[in-house]
């Protein structure tokens, strides 16, 4: 690091590896690189920056290990661990404090690829929907682990082959009900799915037994004419969305298991769909860039956000922020010239206006996720890369975010 008035070195940060555009956070305090390891291994690195002496500044944290695209991020409960879903068929579990590599799951079958993971509300279970690399209409299966050791616990299968569009990088989601006892999965045959998650407990011999014997699908829900690219379930658990292919947002009555409304004011593909933290808003974004706000309880459109009309922007993923203050889209945009580029964008919720753009993937972002304490915001990128952005509490206010 240089002084740019007099030009003398000031410090000299080393890590491993080949180190590719570094970039400084507005204020100042983060440095970013992104850094090639070895030739098919992609790391991000995060210096602190002390600005009130620079031989002070150390490295923060460190993303190292992906080898190809991250499909699907998830946060802990408690906020401490960031979990990573891969095109490389595996799941990745850090520990946000050090960014260090807690637990790589490593029973993950070849030759599935990760679409979509989700942590139980109790943070124990970590179940992931996963789809062959080698079949363009395979049929998902739905994994669950042991959040804390990686371990494998259990299976389920049950959705049909694809239909429709056929498949798409971004198919099938997954999403644990509130109280942790049903399990949500949206599939490429066009059915959402209800698992019993419990099925996988304990390992004692009558438990095995039980779950031999036990079938996990607790209903099938029909109504799409496409694959289901998106499933969200309501604070309160009594509504379930669902987005896709076919232009439209379903909802259900999960107790009943009835399709309550189907929304059809998109003109494409629905590719997201996450609810406010009140339940008083659900969010559902598109392959045209188009991101519409629903009230699900008296089924009518509230507002509908769109960066630019003329943007060409793809939204692959949504996420509120837990005051529900903001909502983090991400997909794809295109920049002058037709280049495309991966983009997080962060809108006010009280005006629905763009506050914020968040630059620094190169590829397409297929997930956000905010902290439970609302201060931390990730993104997974098609680039293999995941980007840890720290939000001032004061952001609301117009202060800057540092990446």
């Amino acid at each position: 690091m240089w002084d740019i008035d007099s030009g003398a070195h000031k410090v000299t940060l080393r890590e491993q590896g080949l180190l590719y555009r570094l970039m400084f956070s507005p204020d100042g305090r983060t440095l970013v690189a992104k850094s090639y390891p070895s030739q098919t291994e992609i790391a991000v690195y995060l210096w602190d920056i002390d600005p009130t002496d620079i031989r002070k500044s150390e490295l923060r944290c460190l993303l190292s290990g992906h080898k190809v695209g991250v499909n699907s991020i998830a946060f802990s409960p408690d906020g401490k661990s960031l979990a990573s879903g891969h095109r490389h068929k595996n799941i990745r579990l850090w520990d946000l404090e050090t960014g260090r590599l807690k637990v790589l799951f490593k029973e993950h079958p070849f030759p599935l690829r990760v679409q979509s993971i989700a942590f139980a509300p109790d943070g124990k279970t970590l179940a992931s929907l996963s789809i062959s690399i080698q079949s363009s209409d395979s049929e998902a299966e739905i994994l669950l682990w042991d959040a804390a050791t990686g371990k494998y616990l259990t299976t389920f299968k049950g959705h049909g082959k694809g239909l429709g569009r056929g498949f798409s990088p971004h198919s099938s989601s997954i999403a644990f009900s509130p109280d942790g006892n049903t399990l949500v999965s949206g599939g490429l045959d066009g059915t959402v799915r209800l698992w019993n998650p419990k099925i996988a407990a304990g390992n004692s011999f009558f438990q095995r037994l039980w779950r031999h014997f036990s079938h996990p699908n607790k209903a099938t829900l029909r109504g799409h004419r496409h694959h289901v690219y998106s499933v969200a379930l309501s604070p309160d658990g009594r509504i379930l969305a669902s987005g896709s292919a076919d232009k439209t947002v379903s909802l259900w009555n999960l107790r009943r298991r009835k399709l309550k409304a189907s929304l059809k004011e998109h003109r494409a593909a629905v590719k997201c769909v996450t609810f406010s933290p009140d339940g008083r808003t659900l969010a559902s974004g598109d392959e045209q860039g188009g991101i519409y706000l629903w009230d699900p309880n008296a089924i009518e459109r509230k507002a509908v956000l769109m960066r630019n009309p003329h943007a060409n922007d793809v939204i692959n993923a949504l996420a509120f922020s837990p005051d529900g203050a903001t909502l983090a889209s991400g997909g794809i945009t295109s920049r002058p010239g037709g280049n495309w580029t991966g983009g997080v964008f962060l809108w006010n919720m009280e005006t629905h206006h763009l506050k914020k753009t968040l630059i620094g993937h190169k590829s397409s972002v297929n997930s956000v996720a905010f902290s439970p304490d609302g201060r931390t915001l990730a993104s997974g990128s098609a680039d293999g890369t995941i980007l840890i952005w720290e939000l001032e509490l004061s952001f609301s206010e117009g202060k800057e975010p540092k990446k």
